[in-house]
């Protein structure tokens, strides 16, 4: 027998030698939890993420074990409490310095937690993560994930509890976060009124304080609203998707679709291309290859797309803008690293903040 297991004297039963040099991921596990405050290093609550795997002894019983049974359920629950406990610490932690992707992968871990153990919108806490995770999406321009979450919220919360201050919040939230910047003044006393309305439980109080820190760092501006040269554009580059065949339309039929537009297309960025608009659409449709009789519209973007239109609402809003038009297209494919419009311009010994610059001086 190893030397880290003893057997009793009427050999009965199997002991661990706890003395023995050893090492339990659960034990570490709580260790590190057990007295986690919102001043615990970040590295040690990541290497505590890191050790949670899941349930304790998930879909493992024995038979004739009642009482090994409600040990291991009682565990469990004991496990699960700390891991949420650790996902709310983190995930203050990231709100705070602003790296929202590790935010959301935190906020995610809690959501789907709560939905496992049937208490996603049954106790205050799960509102939050609802709200957090709305928000956090939103901050990083995906009003799309942000408008997923709503989505789910709705189907998770329950019908009688529609009426209520919190849920109502919530449904105010969803509205102004699809129609502003997530970071203007209304959203801030919006968000901080439904924090002060919801019971945090284990939530800790700074996260309100967090979330408000978060908002002023990014600055406030509106979403500004689709302009009907954009629209027209867009309907362009799905026609040019389609005669090439593709399922996606993507960043190059967008390009295609303005350089077809020459009439379109204000001066300043026609006399900053190192070539004519005609030269640049045959080098895309080089690219693209022969085109066909077009037969099923796509209607889906590619991811480069969806981030290409929001850099270019982006950047209409911070130009104060009242609707996102032709010249932010333009300038939002010239700051898309890697894409097909800067591989071009690099064949014709341009870089991109190159051209911006002259469309800068020719605008002064």
């Amino acid at each position: 027998m190893p030397t880290y297991l003893g057997r009793s004297k009427d050999k009965e039963m199997v002991a661990f030698h706890r003395d023995c040099a050893h090492s339990c991921d659960v034990e570490d596990f709580e260790s590190l939890v057990r007295d986690a405050t919102s001043q615990t290093p970040l590295p040690t609550l990541e290497q505590a993420f890191k050790l949670y795997q899941g349930q304790f002894l998930a879909g493992f019983s024995l038979p004739d074990a009642p009482d090994f049974d409600r040990w291991v359920e009682a565990k469990r629950q004991e496990l699960t409490g700390a891991y949420h406990k650790l996902l709310h610490l983190l995930s203050l932690r990231y709100l705070t310095t602003g790296d929202w992707p590790k935010a959301i992968t935190c906020l995610e871990h809690l959501r789907r937690g709560l939905v496992d153990i049937g208490e996603a919108l049954e106790n205050r806490d799960g509102e939050v993560v609802y709200g957090l995770l709305m928000i956090c999406h939103a901050l990083t321009s995906r009003l799309d994930l942000a408008a997923g979450v709503y989505r789910e919220y709705e189907q998770q919360a329950p019908i009688a509890a529609r009426g209520s201050a919190t849920t109502s919040t919530l449904d105010k939230l969803h509205k102004i976060i699809q129609t502003y910047h997530p970071s203007n003044v209304r959203a801030r006393a919006l968000v901080a009124e439904t924090l002060r309305r919801i019971n945090h439980g284990t939530l800790e109080p700074r996260l309100e304080d967090a979330l408000l820190s978060v908002y002023t760092a990014t600055g406030a501006r509106r979403v500004p609203k689709q302009g009907p040269r954009y629209r027209a554009m867009l309907h362009r580059a799905q026609a040019a998707a389609a005669r090439h065949g593709a399922s996606l339309i993507g960043t190059p039929h967008l390009l295609l679709a303005l350089c077809a537009g020459t009439d379109e297309t204000p001066p300043d960025i026609r006399q900053a291309l190192p070539i004519s608009l005609e030269s640049m659409a045959q080098a895309v449709q080089t690219v693209l290859g022969e085109a066909g009789p077009a037969t099923q519209m796509p209607s889906e973007l590619t991811l480069s797309l969806q981030r290409v239109l929001q850099v270019a609402a982006d950047i209409a809003g911070t130009a104060q803008a009242d609707a996102v038009d032709i010249p932010h297209l333009w300038l939002a494919l010239l700051r898309e690293k890697d894409g097909l419009f800067s591989r071009l311009l690099a064949q014709w010994g341009m870089a991109p903040v190159e051209i911006i610059e002259q469309m800068d001086d020719e605008r002064e």
